[in-house]
């Protein structure tokens, strides 16, 4: 690639209609790439910039911040501007390196979705396929479509340009087409097979009378908790890049596979999971795998392997840009190059403050507050932050710090685990998945182990002052059903009944005549069940006696084990209860009067309230003369 000495616009500042003005002297026709130095990272400016430069002037361009090249050390800057140059070189169409691909009438495309920021009524489905042999150059559109809606529609006129592209490339059309579909579950698969792939199998037609290629769809899926390992004596590694599973752990009716392609330097590997759902390329399973690692390697933006094809995640990129920053179809001279290629830095809301640039590199959040709110970081502090892995605090170390560590501690981690709550969000929010899940879980280990030791502790003071724990006693509570549970009483906050207010307001509410007659059903009806469950074992008693005569001394002993293997314990029916009218088995409606005669039904809202009780009173006297 030769450059030639640049145009050179100098600005009075750095606000948008400043850059807007001085890109208007430049035409699609006489200039091959923009390339302008931002000062900051901000999301207003950024956006108009990038919404004249792909819509109105369709020019590609090269956004880099002034921290980016403003590197201390010789070493430092080379770095710099070789990844500049490559994703220069990338952008105007260059190919920076390329695999072997056998096939040579091969293309393969990459289809994501996003969801836009700006229009709350669209999503935007992006379209990458490849025009070349080598499968290095690539064509690009997108698509609108309905809020969150995952399934592309559009895909025939995309695929239709694509392959006339491809022909005009070529002179030829490509005998064989692989799709990998990224953005999907395991619950859309059959969508997938049934919505998309017939707008593109009936496009076939449409380009050449009897043209029919061969075709294989592939579902690409990031996000799993599946991990592999590779065991080295008693070390454990991650497995190394180009690992293939595709046994025992995959899905027996499926045509699905496991790949490591990336390098992770730290912490665990994540596996992408490959779905096959519609093949006709007659390729064999390790080629199909042997091309998706391939794949792997024509990513322009990184030196090495990715996660997905680079068709998957030049999709992605495309996809993202369109729903951040242009939020409409854009130039379709940008099409044949990769202009939404970027370096990797998070764009923000609101202008910076008027403070030195901070480097985010740290394990701190590198902006000053002087309240709460530092342990809320925001995206523009944590997207690159760095995650340090450790393990959480063990109980024994915790018991040696004084209450001031402690609660010190606390808010270190309080911060931590914010931190890295926002860097998970970033992430989920880019479509990436986070390289260090279990930091979490160690922080918010140590912070449970810190409660624990502040427990005890309080539980110390309290026996040495008032010789009780102060923890809240267990107790045994009556349900509405009657039955006896075992409470532990909790801290939580007072339920609306037990107001004051509310109390004034309503009063103590007594519980109505037919709750009582439901608790009474109800306890009859377990009383049913525990007494069929006795008979049941006193006839299987009874058969081993009549079989066994010498065991008839040992009748109770019989019984008793025959209760432990049924774990069956006998009913004994309380005091209060004894007196209750009996429900036979083939009743099926209460009688009141019955109550009422009995005395048990206790509704003060009756007027013989007082009568029924009297009664009741004489009752008891006389039974116990």
């Amino acid at each position: 690639m030769h450059v030639e000495f640049p145009i050179l616009r100098q600005l009075e500042n750095d606000r948008p209609e400043h850059y807007l003005q001085a890109l208007q002297d430049f035409a699609p026709e006489n200039t091959d790439l923009v390339l302008c130095i931002l000062t900051n990272s901000r999301k207003d400016r950024y956006d108009a910039l990038k919404k004249f430069l792909c819509l109105d002037n369709p020019i590609p361009s090269q956004m880099v911040l002034t921290k980016t090249v403003a590197a201390t050390r010789r070493n430092q800057l080379v770095s710099v501007a070789t990844k500049i140059g490559i994703q220069i070189n990338a952008k105007l169409g260059g190919e920076i390196w390329g695999v072997h691909i056998p096939t040579k009438t091969l293309m393969v495309i990459g289809m994501d979705s996003y969801h836009d920021s700006k229009r709350r009524g669209a999503s935007v489905g992006a379209f990458v396929a490849s025009t070349n042999p080598s499968l290095t150059k690539f064509y690009s559109r997108v698509v609108y479509q309905r809020t969150a809606q995952e399934l592309i529609d559009g895909l025939t006129r995309c695929m239709t340009e694509a392959l006339r592209e491809y022909h005009r490339n070529n002179d030829c059309l490509p005998e064989k087409i692989v799709i990998y579909r990224d953005g999907v579950g395991d619950g859309q698969l059959s969508a997938v097979a049934e919505h998309e792939l017939p707008q593109i199998i009936e496009t076939f037609p449409k380009i050449s009378e009897g043209y029919e290629p061969k075709l294989a769809v592939v579902v690409v899926k990031k996000r799993g908790n599946t991990r592999f390992f590779q065991q080295d004596g008693r070390n454990v590694h991650n497995p190394p890049p180009g690992t293939v599973i595709d046994h025992t752990v995959t899905n027996a009716d499926w045509y699905d596979f496991y790949l490591i392609s990336q390098c992770a330097r730290q912490g665990t590997i994540a596996p992408t999971h490959y779905n096959v759902i519609w093949d006709r390329t007659n390729f064999k399973v390790d080629h199909m795998q042997r091309l998706t690692f391939k794949l792997c390697h024509l990513y322009y933006n990184w030196p090495g392997t990715i996660r997905v094809p680079a068709v998957c995640q030049y999709a992605h990129k495309l996809a993202f840009l369109v729903g951040q920053s242009l939020h409409q179809q854009f130039s379709e001279r940008l099409a044949n190059k990769l202009f939404y290629l970027q370096i990797r830095w998070q764009t923000t809301d609101v202008p910076p403050r008027e403070e030195p640039a901070a480097d985010v590199s740290t394990n701190v959040t590198p902006t000053k507050q002087s309240n709460l709110m530092e342990f809320f970081d925001t995206s523009d502090n944590v997207r690159e932050a760095k995650v340090i892995h450790g393990r959480w605090w063990y109980l024994d170390e915790l018991r040696l710090k004084s209450n001031g560590d402690l609660h010190k501690l606390w808010y270190v981690l309080l911060k931590e685990r914010n931190r890295l709550l926002t860097m998970e969000e970033e992430y989920r929010y880019q479509y990436e998945l986070f390289p260090n899940p279990e930091r979490i879980d160690k922080v918010e280990e140590s912070m449970r182990n810190i409660m624990t030791v502040v427990r005890e502790r309080d539980i110390a003071y309290n026996l040495l002052e008032t010789g009780r724990t102060g923890e809240p006693t267990p107790q045994i509570r009556e349900t509405s059903f009657g039955l006896l549970r075992y409470y532990q009483p909790k801290e939580r906050i007072l339920p609306f009944y037990k107001n004051r207010y509310y109390q004034l307001l309503w009063g103590k509410r007594r519980a109505a005549p037919w709750t009582n007659i439901f608790k009474r059903r109800y306890n009859e009806f377990q009383e049913h069940q525990e007494h069929q469950e006795t008979n049941r074992i006193r006839e299987i008693v009874a058969n081993v006696i009549q079989k066994y005569p010498h065991l008839r001394n040992e009748e109770e002993r019989v019984m008793e084990e025959y209760k432990k293997r049924f774990d069956f314990e006998q009913y004994h029916i309380p005091k209060r209860l004894a007196r209750r009218p009996k429900l036979r088995a083939h009743e099926t409606v209460w009688n009141e009067q019955e109550f009422i005669d009995h005395g048990d039904l206790t509704d003060s809202n009756s007027n013989d309230y007082e009568r029924l009780q009297q009664e009741k009173a004489s009752r008891m006297r006389r039974k116990k003369k």
